[in-house]
């Protein structure tokens, strides 16, 4: 896809193709542009003008942004559910192969997630889940879904990013690795 070009350079462009001195097609090829581009930039100019209907560049502008905060917000929420507990269902039909499935003493308050099986595509989030699951969420019932939220963030922080083994760090955690490696660099 070309480059996007200047504002400058497309009202030039169109006030170019307005003055009726050349065809269209002429403009758009001396200026390396496709007719259908220098038309469409004619159209948004009616529209930024206020002679024709549609949204104007501003409006097209804010339209993006609204829309890119809007996947941003709803990224969040979906993450807030997750932390605490909302999403989560009882339903056993939700377990994984060989889960025992242990639940919580409420309804409505399991250690599963009832969403769309193409959410677990991502084998890095699987395998994340699949290390939580015995780690944490199988070893006992949660009572509500606030402490299951809060054992899940304490989880994360306390035991899985800093001390859980890597293999790829030769079996150490990184507090290990960081010691390890820290201490060799201070004796070499």
């Amino acid at each position: 896809m070309a480059a996007a070009k200047p504002p400058e350079f497309r009202r030039r462009a169109v006030d170019l193709a307005r003055s009726g001195q050349y065809p269209v097609a002429k403009v758009a090829a001396d200026l390396g542009i496709s007719e259908s581009c220098l038309r469409r930039w004619m159209a948004q100019n009616e529209v930024d003008a206020g002679r024709r209907e549609g949204l104007s560049t501003d409006e097209r502008r804010e339209l993006v942004e609204l829309r890119r905060r809007n996947r941003v917000l709803e990224m969040e929420v979906e993450i807030l559910k997750r932390a605490s507990g909302g999403g989560f269902s009882w339903s056993s039909q939700h377990r994984p192969r060989g889960s025992s499935g242990t639940g919580c003493a409420k309804p409505g308050c399991s250690a599963r997630w009832a969403g769309s099986p193409r959410r677990w595509t991502c084998a890095l989030m699987e395998l994340f889940w699949s290390t939580m699951r015995p780690e944490l969420l199988d070893r006992q019932p949660w009572a509500t879904k606030d402490e299951l939220g809060s054992a899940i963030f304490e989880w994360i922080e306390a035991f899985y990013n800093p001390r859980r083994r890597h293999t790829s760090l030769g079996n150490l955690s990184p507090i290990e690795h960081e010691t390890l490696h820290t201490h060799a660099a201070t004796v070499a």
